[in-house]
């Protein structure tokens, strides 16, 4: 699968491994979400035997195992190796009927991508290679619309769909690759590398910065509000530094495309007061500034939660009550011990919030998307949640419509990435232990699975860190704000909207 995606990949797998990229904390998290969801599933085939090895990298002493266990009256089989001719693969589940076998892969997403089916013809290429004889092959996936009641119905969870029709009729395709493959590896011929949309589907590879180490920054694919395949056209025809945008080009972009060429080619910050005295002007105070840490899990733990539904187990409140007030801080985190921490978390934030003045969150939609949620979750607070919509300010907007925009920013509006650019010297996300939304869930997720651990009390206090920078960096953003507004700090030279244009 990797040699499908990328051959160049591959080769660099084998024969320079150490150019290979450490997995990120989102290819972590599912991976061990995977690992989860498949050992779950075998409970649909139950009383099997699990050929899981203890030392994964010996194929051939797995795929002996294999082939004697087999030959025992089991029916069910998890984790059965094989391997033929360099060819190897290891199937989730195998069902044993009569004389032939069904394959069912587990995935631990809530729909059948392309790519899964293509992973199920390489299983059955090899199966068949192997003399196995096979009636089917399933894709096994978390059905979206489940719904957890008081116990886990796993024939509701997931979905079970064939694939055979469709493996089979990409066999031929898979026969061709598979010798390419076989052919490149064993003559050690480098295949011509070419970077393209491939890089990135269907899942990053983890040899991209070594293969894109002669990439500029900046460069067009840092445009924001393009995808891949506008990136590479542009890139395809000489476009990859700013300064490569001729006028034609430029004239192809969108507004705020062109807003980030010329300031990135300038180094001029851009700045559209009026907009921005409009976006002050909405404002009404007490201020508070709202960040919310969700959890969500392919298994749902909660009774009436579904699969990958945002739970909320933490929130940063700061509040200032008027123009010559400093911020003050109030903070929740949940128990992990408590099966359902929403109805102390919504009971806490209503508590903590004034009943007038804005709400600011950065993309507000997040924050407004789950107090909805909570409000279905919880009618008798409903109508006390539901007043809180409307006061909602995302101080995300100055920086998706560029009504300020600073180079450094790269392109992007994340406040992990506008921050530093308008506080270069300030201490923000770099020296925290936990410094992203995904590593927060995953280190609650961690507290709940291991309740006894003694480092709880440190992870508890890494997550109340970030989340307060969260809050702390929308204080100082709307502050950086109001002073360019009273022009007592313009950072660097602005750029009237005719220089835009």
């Amino acid at each position: 699968m990797r040699g499908r995606q990328c051959p160049g990949s591959l080769y660099l797998l084998k024969t320079h491994p150490e150019f290979r990229s450490s997995p990120s904390a989102a290819g972590q998290n599912l991976f061990r979400q995977g690992h989860r969801v498949g050992k779950l599933a075998w409970n649909l085939f139950p009383d099997g035997l699990d050929l899981s090895p203890a030392n994964f990298s010996d194929l051939h002493a797995w795929a002996a195992r294999t082939e004697d266990s087999l030959k025992t009256s089991s029916v069910n089989f998890y984790e059965a190796a094989f391997l033929k001719n360099g060819m190897f693969c290891a199937a989730d589940i195998l069902h044993k009927e009569n004389d032939s076998y069904s394959i069912y892969e587990v995935k631990s997403s809530t729909s059948l991508y392309e790519h899964y089916i293509e992973d199920a013809a390489v299983q059955y290429f090899i199966l068949k290679h192997c003399g196995i004889s096979l009636k089917n092959i399933s894709i096994i996936y978390i059905n979206r619309e489940y719904q957890r009641g008081q116990t886990l119905d796993l024939k509701k969870l997931f979905r079970i769909e064939s694939v055979l029709n469709e493996a089979e009729s990409i066999q031929g395709e898979i026969n061709n690759e598979m010798a390419f493959l076989q052919n490149m590896l064993e003559t050690g011929k480098k295949p011509e590398f070419k970077i393209g949309p491939h890089c990135m589907s269907p899942r990053e590879c983890d040899f991209k910065n070594y293969c894109w180490k002669d990439i500029p920054s900046p460069s067009v694919f840092e445009i924001a509000g393009m995808n891949y395949q506008e990136r590479f056209a542009l890139y395809d025809n000489g476009i990859i530094n700013y300064s490569d945008f001729n006028d034609d080009a430029l004239n192809q972009l969108t507004p705020s495309q062109k807003i980030q060429i010329v300031s990135g080619r300038s180094r001029k910050d851009y700045i559209q007061t009026n907009s921005l005295q409009e976006f002050i002007n909405e404002l009404q105070y007490p201020l508070h500034f709202l960040d919310f840490e969700c959890m969500m899990q392919p298994v749902p733990e909660i009774i009436g939660a579904k699969p990958y539904q945002h739970i909320p187990f933490q929130y940063s409140l700061h509040i200032i009550a008027s123009p010559d007030s400093s911020a003050a801080h109030k903070e929740f985190l949940a128990d992990e011990t408590t099966p359902d921490p929403r109805h102390e978390w919504i009971l806490n934030l209503l508590d903590d919030i004034n009943e007038n003045g804005k709400i600011l969150a950065y993309n507000a939609s997040y924050e407004t998307m789950i107090l909805r949620m909570i409000a279905d979750a919880f009618p008798e607070l409903k109508r006390r949640i539901e007043t809180l919509l409307p006061r909602f300010t995302d101080l995300a907007l100055p920086f998706r419509k560029k009504y300020i925009y600073k180079p450094e920013m790269k392109g992007s509006f994340s406040i992990k990435n506008v921050l530093p650019a308008i506080f270069p010297d300030l201490k923000g996300y770099e020296h925290l232990n936990i410094a992203d939304g995904l590593s927060a869930m995953n280190a609650f997720l961690g507290l709940r699975e291991d309740i006894k651990n003694p480092s709880n009390p440190a992870v508890r206090k890494d997550l109340l860190e970030y989340c307060r920078m969260d809050t702390l960096a929308m204080v100082k953003i709307l502050g950086y704000i109001q002073k360019i507004l009273k022009n007592e700090k313009i950072p660097s030279e602005r750029i009237s909207n005719s220089e835009s244009e």
